[in-house]
């Protein structure tokens, strides 16, 4: 069984020289915030979403752009959204989820709820956050295996709304 690439996006309008993206996914191939996450990275697929065939310049056109073309080999989230933010040594990614809502199914008690996809497009029914490059890869790993969901990399964002790592526990 192989494993699902993570899709990477350029809203469109964007002005990022082809070295800032090659650059970028350089960076989330190679370099990881946290040295031993215990997972390989990720396979990421680059999409350059067509300027003649769709305009994806907001989050929910993108997702669903996305869930119109990603084909079987790539996973639904998290997508990677690359912008003007993206940018330079401080520059950021967009990360974008979908919305989950549980079916009204009757469960016992030791069963799990299960999350359905949710499709809207409003942009603030997609979480997303924005991180550091370097956090890619192991939020990425994070997510693909269950461990965090999107919502703790949201709450744990600095004022700014960037992720940039874990609180420390001492």
């Amino acid at each position: 069984m192989t494993t699902p690439s993570t899709p990477v996006y350029i809203f469109s309008g964007t002005t990022l020289e082809q070295e800032t993206i090659d650059r970028l996914l350089d960076t989330f191939h190679t370099i990881s915030a946290l040295q031993d996450i215990g997972v390989p990275p990720s396979p990421l697929t680059f999409h350059n979403v067509p300027a003649n065939t769709h305009q994806c310049s907001s989050i929910p056109q993108i997702a669903d752009y996305h869930l119109q073309n990603k084909g079987e080999t790539v996973s639904v989230e998290p997508v990677i959204v690359l912008d003007d933010q993206s940018e330079g040594e401080g520059g950021t990614v967009l990360i974008v989820g979908y919305p989950k809502e549980n079916d009204d199914v009757s469960l016992s008690d030791d069963e799990e709820q299960p999350a359905q996809t949710n499709t809207s497009h409003d942009a603030e029914a997609h979480p997303n956050v924005r991180v550091m490059p370097a956090w890619v890869n192991p939020l990425v790993a994070n997510l693909s295996i269950g461990h965090q969901d999107l919502n703790s990399y949201i709450e744990n964002a600095q004022d700014d709304g960037v992720f940039r790592g874990f609180p420390s526990i001492n």
